[in-house]
């Protein structure tokens, strides 16, 4: 399953990781574009339709319901994009940067994490009840890719 992780932190910076093809791209927001999406069902509509209403609420609003999930609305795309060439960095072909295992795929993305400036303090969310597995003290293993390398940005 190509990796495909949404975050926000601390300080509001938004964060939207992904793995496919031969590419691994981390999308930035600014401070305020996170948003929990959820679903708006209607009981007379039947499950099997094909439509699907969602609504964005503040990530500072209540916790979200069961289902929600991390959205940055708006057509305008990441603030800020750091993409990493696989085909010309480890010589990627196909669908690679989708086959990477979870550990290769958290190196990279903690490295890439950490080139990130830090945002003011003015706009910092408060902390959320921890949902997954703490990371805290857990080493990685080394990659089985090499993760040296340099980024460019786009847009």
């Amino acid at each position: 399953m190509p990796v495909d992780l949404r975050g926000v932190r601390r300080d509001g910076l938004g964060l939207h990781f992904r793995c496919r093809g031969t590419t691994v791209r981390l999308g930035v927001y600014r401070p305020g574009r996170a948003a929990w999406q959820v679903a708006v069902r209607d009981a007379a509509w039947c499950p099997e339709e094909a439509l699907q209403l969602w609504v964005h609420r503040p990530l500072d609003d209540a916790p979200p319901p069961d289902g929600a999930m991390l959205a940055f609305p708006g057509s305008d795309g990441p603030d800020n994009e750091i993409l990493l060439d696989g085909a010309r960095l480890w010589g990627w072909t196909g669908h690679d940067a989708g086959l990477l295992p979870p550990d290769d795929a958290s190196t990279i993305f903690d490295q890439l994490v950490a080139t990130l400036p830090n945002t003011p303090e003015a706009h910092r969310l408060p902390a959320q009840p921890d949902r997954g597995a703490d990371r805290q003290g857990r080493s990685s293993p080394a990659p089985r890719h090499p993760v040296s390398f340099s980024c460019f940005q786009g847009v």
